[in-house]
């Protein structure tokens, strides 16, 4: 899969944002133009990467005035579309029925209902109402106080795709927002595991974000994510409004590339992936040094948790050939 950042721009201040390095109100809106939309969308497909879905992202990506037209562009290449959404902003119609027609995922990120503002809540329920089966939630924990029961009426009121996807809060590598560390995630486990366990009781599948420390539950809490989906980063790229390639948004900081040094979207990716290898299988914390969990590819733990610590290194030569 592939990331479009195609706006910076963002209707939320969310506390625990990782993106806030380059989104939201304090920075400068800056939306993809629609030349570098076509440039990087042929950059992506001359990698030759079989069945790639592409994710539209943000900011906010609803909030770009073209989002119509890049939605067109992107079923017109014959790809699988994923919108990443907070779906609190109101959206045309004509985006409702392609979404439909066209099979279009909306991944929306829903925060506890007391943090919006204005008419927010009632349009998140009435473009949820519309997209029914097309969208799924996904929710943040941020501390063991996380509210999550709004999540479950959500889905029941407006018919939604009965699954989720539970993240924890990470944090950027400047540690400039809420965040669950890796010290105090023991005191939140348990609340991850009552989540999941209602999700299954009410026949919701589960699945974690990335940066999710699984090795970090215990063995009794493990026992209940048998059919969990523990998703791993490394897989994908962000691509920014103005063309740069950053490994993902808590990593902004980390390694910035424009797109244009890599002949094509393959090259960058394995570019990324030999990066951060290095910080991978040593680990963010003392403990991770030769942990089973990494050994085993399970130890999930963000990389911004604890690159600060590590002196830099080297960053792989890059190369244009195809």
């Amino acid at each position: 899969m592939a990331n479009l950042m195609i706006t910076t721009a963002c209707n939320f201040t969310c506390k625990y944002c990782f993106g806030r390095d380059m989104i939201g109100p304090d920075h400068k809106k800056q939306n993809m133009q629609w030349d570098d939309l076509i440039s990087i969308l042929n950059w992506i497909e001359a990698g030759k990467i079989p069945h790639l879905d592409i994710h539209l992202m943000g900011g906010e990506p609803t909030l770009h005035p073209q989002i119509g037209d890049i939605i067109g562009e992107v079923l017109a290449r014959g790809k699988q579309l994923v919108i990443f959404s907070n779906a609190a902003t109101p959206i045309d119609q004509s985006i409702y029925a392609t979404s439909m027609e066209k099979g279009i995922s909306w991944v929306v990120n829903a925060n506890e209902p007391e943090t919006y503002q204005g008419n927010q809540l009632e349009t998140l329920n009435r473009n949820l109402s519309l997209l029914k089966h097309a969208a799924h939630l996904t929710i943040n924990i941020c501390g063991k106080e996380t509210q999550y029961e709004y999540i479950f009426d959500l889905i029941e009121k407006n018919d939604l795709k009965r699954h989720i996807k539970i993240g924890v809060s990470l944090p950027t590598m400047d540690k400039n927002n809420v965040y669950v560390t890796f010290d105090n995630f023991k005191e939140v486990s348990q609340h991850v595991v009552e989540l999941t366990c209602k999700a299954k009781e009410l026949g919701i599948s589960v699945e974690f974000e990335c940066g999710v420390p699984y090795c970090l539950f215990s063995s009794e809490q493990k026992k209940h994510f048998i059919d969990v989906n523990i998703s791993h980063c490394g897989s994908r790229l962000d691509i920014t409004p103005w063309g740069n390639i950053i490994n993902c948004l808590p990593l902004a900081n980390f390694a910035t590339v424009h797109y244009m040094q890599f002949a094509n979207y393959k090259l960058a990716r394995d570019w990324f992936r030999d990066a951060t290898i290095p910080y991978r299988t040593i680990g963010v914390e003392d403990q991770c040094f030769g942990c089973a969990n990494i050994e085993n590819g399970n130890y999930g733990v963000c990389l911004a948790n604890g690159m600060d610590k590590y002196n830099r290194l080297r960053l792989p030569e890059i190369t244009k050939a195809v």
